[in-house]
């Protein structure tokens, strides 16, 4: 069985993820990412 996504439902995907997160695009996402993973570390450190 093969599934398919069109490349249009990918973009309006990424599109709705990027507004919830509050970035315009792809490299915005990951430098919040490793921004929240170094908040995260560092919390847990301080325990």
């Amino acid at each position: 069985m093969v599934l398919s996504v069109s490349e249009k439902t990918v973009e309006k995907y990424l599109t709705s993820i990027y507004h919830k997160l509050g970035v315009p695009r792809r490299a915005e996402a990951i430098v919040l990412s490793y921004s929240e993973m170094a908040k995260k570390a560092e919390a847990k450190g301080k325990r």
